[in-house]
Formats: C-alpha cells, sequence, structure tokens
C-alpha cells in the first residue's frame, strides 16, 4: 500500500490512478479547534511498512478554514432563478472555481472578500414556498462549507397583467390596484413596485393575484416622460414587467384644483344638478372613475359633453341626500381614479331645508310685469341665486328680507299665449324650487290687463283745492287713489268704473314747485301701488280767501269724502271733539256730521280737508260717520 504524508502527523492510504497518478484525500486537521491562520505541511510517499525518507522538500499543502455562510440577500427567488444574491460569511477564499451550491445545485460566484460572494440563484423544479440551504465552496472541494445559517426560498413566477388607474396626478400618491400572478402572503413584506426608475415602493398584499401600490411623484421616476413602465417585484430585486410592455402609468398636469361650483346650496333631500369647475391647467379626458365627494357622501361625476373635445374643465353631478335631512355647510371636492386622487379646494357647498311658501301679496300683477311681490312664509335662505318662478317664467329680480320674507318682480307675459293665473315658486339656488305647506294650497298670481288712462278731464286744477277730476280709459277698476306729483299727497278716488275715475287734487302750499311746473299724474291701484299714467295736471295760482269763500258757496255739486276720524273710539255719553279728516268740506252754512242714518251734528270749517265735529249721546257700538256740505246736502 501507499500512503499520503501530510507533515509528519497524518497518514492517509493513496488511491493509484496510474503509472505515474496517486490521488489522496486530505486528512482533518484537528491540531486546534479553529484555524487562524493558513498552515502548511509539505506533502510526500510513504509504502507500507517503510519510514518516510524526509517530511520536508516536497510538494506542499495548506490546510484552511472551512467557510461559515451566515445569510444570504436577497432570500427569496423565482423558481425559474435569475436572482443575483450576495452570500455573506466568513472564511471565503478567493479560488478560480469558487461557487454557490443551492440545495443540490451549483452555480459560479463572484469573491468579493472574504466575508462576500456573489451568486445568480439557479433554477430549480420545486414547489413554491420549498428552501434549500446555500453553501459557498470550490467546485475542486479545496473550500469547503463547515456551517450555514443561510436559507433560500422558492417562490412561484411572477406574473404582471394590469394595474388600475393608469393614471395620476404628478405629486404622486395615486393608489394602484395591480393584479398579476405568484404574489406571496408569506412574502408580503417584500412585495414592491416601481415606476419608471423610482426607487422600489413597497405594496399592500391582497391576494396571490392583487396588491396595492401609492405611485410615487413624477420626479421621483426619474423620467424626462409623463408615461413610465411600472414593474413589480417580490424580493425588491427581480423587476418583471408585462409580458408586451404594456402596463404603463401616466402622469397629468398639474394637480386639479377646483375654482368654481354651481350652485353652491341645494335641499337636503338632494337631486340637485352641481356642476364644478377647474383652473386652466386641467385637462379631465382620459380620467376615469371621477366623483363628487359631499362630506363623507360620494357619486359619481361626468365631464359634460359640451365641453369634451377640447381640455375638459367641467363636471356634473348630483347632490346626495343629505344623511338624516341635516341642514349645514360641507367640503365638495372631486376625486378621480375611483377616489384615489383627490382636490383639496375645500369648496363649501350648503344644504338646507326646502322653503315653505305660505301667501303672497299683491295676488295680481299686469302682464307687462315689474310688480314688486312680497312672498312669506319660512326657511328662506340668504343667497346670491335666490330666484322667484311664475310658472315657467322666472321672476327678472329677486331680493331676500329675512328668513320670513323675500321681494320679487313680477315677469312679462305674452297675454295671447301664457296662462294668466299662474302658481308662485321661489329657489334658493336658482334651480330647485321650494314647496308650499303641505296644508295650504300653493299661492296663485292672477295677471291682469294692463290699466291704461287716456284723458284727464279738466287738466288744470285750483291750487286751493276742490277741483273734480276725471280720467278716462280702461282697466281702471282697481284704482283706490290718486296723486299728483311725485311730491303729492295721496287723495282716495271718489268714483270708478273700469273706463273712468273720479278724484280731487288736494291743495298745495304757496311754495309748492307744481305752481311752477305741471304734476305728473299717479293712480294706486289695490295692493300693487303708485304708477304714472303719463299725464300731468297743472295748478292754477292760488286764489284769495273771499274768492274762496264765494266760490264755495256756489260750489252745489262738491261731495265730501271722509277718509279719517280722530280719535275713532270715545264713551257713548257724547260731548268728545272729533276731527274729521277727508276732501271736499265747503265752508257754508249746514255743514254737519252725521253718526248713522239718523244722527246729525253741526260740524265746525277748519279746511275743505278737515272739520270738528262733537260726538252725540249713542248706545255703544260702532257706527259710521259721514259728512255733509250744506246747500245741496251731498252726503
Amino acid at each position: 500500500k501507499v500512503y499520503c504524508a501530510f507533515g509528519p502527523r497524518y497518514l492517509v492510504e493513496a488511491q493509484r490512478r496510474g503509472d505515474s497518478f496517486i490521488s489522496c484525500t486530505s486528512p482533518r486537521y484537528d491540531g486546534n479547534n479553529s484555524i487562524t491562520d493558513d498552515i502548511s505541511v509539505s506533502v510526500s510517499l510513504v509504502y507500507e511498512n517503510t519510514e518516510p525518507k524526509s517530511w520536508g522538500g516536497g510538494p506542499s499543502f495548506t490546510f484552511v478554514n472551512g467557510a461559515v455562510v451566515s445569510s444570504i440577500t436577497p432570500s427569496v427567488g423565482s423558481v425559474s432563478g435569475g436572482t443575483v444574491c450576495v452570500v455573506y460569511g466568513i472564511y471565503f477564499q478567493n479560488r478560480h472555481d469558487l461557487q454557490c451550491v443551492f440545495g443540490n445545485v451549483s452555480v459560479p460566484a463572484i469573491f468579493i472578500n472574504e466575508g462576500e460572494v456573489s451568486c445568480t440563484s439557479p433554477g430549480q423544479r420545486l414547489a413554491p414556498g420549498s428552501a434549500v440551504t446555500v453553501k459557498v465552496e470550490s467546485n475542486s472541494g479545496s473550500i469547503r462549507t463547515m456551517q450555514t445559517f443561510a436559507q433560500f426560498e422558492y417562490t412561484s413566477h411572477l406574473s404582471l397583467y394590469s394595474i388600475y388607474p393608469a393614471l395620476g396626478k404628478s405629486s404622486g400618491g395615486t393608489k394602484l390596484n395591480i393584479t398579476g400572478h405568484g404574489f406571496s402572503e408569506s412574502h408580503a413584506h417584500l412585495l414592491s413596485c416601481r415606476f419608471g426608475n423610482s426607487p422600489p415602493i413597497l405594496a399592500e398584499y391582497v391576494s396571490p393575484h392583487q396588491m396595492w401600490c401609492l405611485s410615487p411623484s413624477l420626479a421621483d421616476t426619474a423620467s424626462s416622460n409623463a408615461t413610465v413602465d411600472v414593474a413589480i417585484s417580490n424580493n425588491g430585486q427581480d423587476w418583471v414587467y408585462s409580458r408586451d410592455d404594456d402596463v404603463t402609468f401616466t402622469y397629468y398636469f398639474p394637480s386639479l384644483r377646483i375654482i368654481d361650483i354651481q350652485p353652491k346650496l341645494g335641499p337636503v333631500t338632494g337631486g340637485t344638478s352641481v356642476r364644478v369647475s377647474f383652473d386652466d391647467g386641467a385637462n379631465l379626458i382620459g380620467m376615469q372613475n371621477i366623483a363628487c365627494h359631499f362630506g363623507s357622501s360620494s357619486v359619481p361625476a361626468a365631464i359634460i359633453a359640451s365641453y369634451a373635445e377640447v381640455a375638459a374643465k367641467v363636471v356634473e353631478c348630483i347632490a346626495p341626500r343629505r344623511t338624516e335631512l341635516q341642514e349645514g355647510t360641507v367640503n365638495l371636492e372631486i376625486s378621480v381614479n375611483g377616489g384615489n386622487d383627490m382636490t383639496t379646494s375645500q369648496q363649501s357647498y350648503l344644504y338646507y331645508r326646502d322653503p315653505i311658501i305660505e301667501h303672497i301679496g299683491p295676488s295680481y300683477g299686469y302682464a307687462a310685469g315689474g310688480e314688486s311681490i312680497r312672498i312669506h312664509g319660512h326657511g328662506f335662505v340668504k343667497s346670491a341665486d335666490l330666484t322667484c318662478r311664475f310658472d315657467t317664467h322666472v321672476s327678472p329680480q329677486a331680493r331676500w328680507i329675512s328668513s320670513s320674507e323675500v321681494e320679487c318682480k313680477s315677469p312679462r307675459i305674452d297675454p295671447g299665449f301664457d296662462a294668466r293665473v299662474v302658481s308662485v315658486e321661489v329657489a334658493m339656488n336658482g334651480v330647485d324650487y321650494g314647496k308650499t305647506n303641505e296644508d295650504v294650497a300653493w299661492p296663485e298670481f292672477s295677471f291682469i290687463n294692463n290699466p291704461a288712462v287716456v284723458d284727464v278731464v279738466p287738466s288744470i286744477a285750483s291750487a286751493d283745492g276742490g277741483t273734480l277730476c276725471m280720467m278716462k280709459g280702461k282697466n281702471l277698476e282697481r284704482a283706490v287713489a290718486c296723486r299728483f306729483g311725485s311730491l303729492g299727497i295721496a287723495v282716495p278716488v271718489i268714483e270708478k268704473t273700469s273706463s273712468e275715475i273720479l278724484c280731487r287734487p288736494p291743495p298745495i302750499p304757496h311754495n309748492s314747485p307744481y305752481l311752477l311746473e305741471k304734476a305728473e299724474i299717479f293712480i294706486n291701484f289695490e295692493e300693487i301701488g303708485f304708477h304714472s299714467i303719463g299725464l300731468e295736471l297743472t295748478y292754477e295760482p292760488h286764489r284769495s280767501q273771499d274768492e274762496l269763500y264765494v266760490l264755495s258757496l256756489n260750489d252745489t255739486q262738491a261731495i265730501p269724502v271722509v277718509t279719517h276720524v280722530d280719535p275713532d273710539l270715545v264713551g257713548g255719553m257724547g260731548g268728545y271733539s272729533l276731527r274729521v279728516l277727508g276732501d271736499g268740506f265747503v265752508n257754508r252754512q249746514g255743514l254737519a256730521c252725521s253718526f248713522g242714518p239718523d244722527v246729525v251734528v253741526p260740524a265746525r270749517f277748519i279746511s275743505t280737508q278737515e272739520i270738528v265735529c262733537p260726538s252725540p249721546r249713542l248706545p255703544p257700538g260702532v257706527i259710521m260717520v259721514g259728512v255733509i256740505n250744506g246747500g245741496s246736502l251731498l252726503k
């Protein structure tokens, strides 16, 4: 037998491989528990039962420490192989045949230093989730791993199918739903995605076929294009793209900013169509799943069709019903891409309860429109969008007075086509018209023909009063008073028909401007107020007291008009001094006050518009007071 002697201590049997070649297996060095430095010894041949000639001079053999493997990064990779790993440990040697051993499969290794080598995981036919030990050795066997703590786990082959949404704001933060295959729950903490050349972004595991990931900012992608490729990884290192490289993500500029919403308020019952406008830099074309968020409630939104051909900047949505019908203000924001990207414009939308309309006044107006109509009720909200509607006609002007009253101008109608009796409604936002009280009928408004006056006879009146003027025209049956001059005193209509009214112009003071210029004539119609009739009256100069007295004695047609009694409540014993006010009183013998049909008492003349009478003794009750001018006994 032939032996190999490794120094003076170790003999191992050699194996003949021919006449000129034998092989030996090196013995285990046990001179120390560990080797801190390499130990070299000479190698010689020894035949059985002989002594070696010398322990030196032959070829040398070096004993080195066995490698210890502590870890591998990454420790997870596809069964298809190809993961570039770094193996960490101690006592690695720089050998030309250095290799990593994954289970039973060896692959070449690259020496980095005594504590690190690099190698690429081999593909293996193993079930996903299988783990193998990792060693560092040399092909020749000169380097062996004495102990390893490293394991490499094989996972399913990773595939990327789709992402949603495929569009997001340039500042990042869009939450993407990523679908694919091979997502591992046991390594959910390693799942990641990448946009362009961005750093790895940790993903959220959902299922073996779904995960979530937040987009980085466009700047973080290190891309000069707004559209970037998307890749996924189950170890933060091996990036997998879609099969056809067609899964991309596009950034839009700039982030959306709301500049206006119309209307800005609506009823708590919802249903209001709200338009939201964005700034000039916005473009909504291509964005998916646009939604309006009214506080915590969201509803779908749509791009306005008329804007779709250009850069879309307006969307429309229907305000949702307010939870528990609560009034109040909420923030209105817009989201795109399924709620991922949300505006932060903090636009306010006010929910209000439907106002209740109880009654209106006046309840009629003219076809030409323009009358001021007071609408009474409760729940009226002060708003710049306040409008009134008369059937289908919107009021040209509306004004908020209080929570229980608004004022609207009646619109013009076409008497030949439009309805004459219509309902009246109020909208706080110009869109949603409120309801009436359920216990009260809808208030109605009647359009009547416009009154017209074509002549006044006489057109000249005494500045001292007493002139009886007749105004002729049509649709005059609702006239209640006249006024001569914008500064004049209103006087009651004495008689009226649909075509004529009688009024007595009141006296004017000596410094009245109407002694120098004509006085415009106004007529007050029931509930509506004074309207100019387009005619004027000329006042004659004042007469002397003597002339007035003579004229009054000769005026046998003077018709007195009573407008007021002061006081209008006295004791029944009589003797109270009553001021009777009105017009057309004549200072002559027989001037008297009448109390009911039977009692007449003398009166004292003060002016053509005031007399004084003593109250008679009468039983308690309400009684009509009249005036009798002397002479003709006209009452």
